[in-house]
């Protein structure tokens, strides 16, 4: 190739990392425009209230028995 075609050719691929980078910030929101203020701080999440799930249809005295050592593997 040609040195004039080697540049257009780097020169698109600039641009085509360039317009990526830029739909990874638009779409996670980290755009210079949407940041807060230096001094600004954001409120915090309410936190979650998780309920514990049921666990009525295990059989404790019948698991221990199959497994007398808890080993997570």
């Amino acid at each position: 190739m040609t040195k004039r075609k080697t540049i257009f050719v780097y020169l698109i691929g600039l641009a085509l990392v360039v317009l990526l980078w830029h739909q990874v910030f638009l779409m996670t929101g980290v755009l210079w425009w949407n940041a807060p203020e230096p001094g600004q701080r954001l409120a915090a999440f309410p936190a979650q209230v998780l309920t514990p799930p049921s666990t009525q249809h295990v059989d404790l005295p019948a698991f221990l028995q199959t497994h007398p050592e808890w080993n997570p593997h």
